[in-house]
């Protein structure tokens, strides 16, 4: 849905999204967006629609302040969003943050990328 939504690329299915959304959400009861739907969606505009950085973190900055949207972990997003404009990895970005929120000291990884580019993270070699 929030692909349809951001990208347009389907005007029928877009309408019929924001039209659920306008009927059936509202402040006091908004859509509820999950970690794992942030994470895909991401991965969809980057691989499938070859959205830059800029334009994926303006586009959820956006969907953040739509009264009628809740995120999940919605200040973790925020955090992960700068991240990610800075040259993070989006999904790296959050399970650094996911892991520390939830009292993780560090997050093991066999990625040297991901060692190196963020804080939270330990190389195992």
């Amino acid at each position: 849905m929030l692909v349809r939504i951001l990208t347009g690329d389907d005007a029928r299915r877009q309408g019929q999204a924001r039209a659920y959304l306008r009927a059936h959400c509202n402040a006091e009861a908004p859509a509820f967006i999950n970690d794992i739907v942030a994470l895909e969606t991401v991965w969809v505009l980057e691989r499938r629609y070859g959205y830059s950085r800029d334009q994926i973190a303006d586009a959820f900055e956006h969907l953040r302040r739509t009264a009628t949207l809740a995120f999940e972990a919605d200040a973790l997003l925020a955090d992960v969003l700068e991240e990610y404009r800075a040259g993070a990895d989006f999904s790296e970005a959050f399970i650094s943050r996911r892991n520390t929120a939830h009292g993780c000291m560090t997050t093991l990884t066999f990625d040297r990328h991901a060692a190196a580019r963020l804080a939270g993270f330990t190389m195992l070699d």
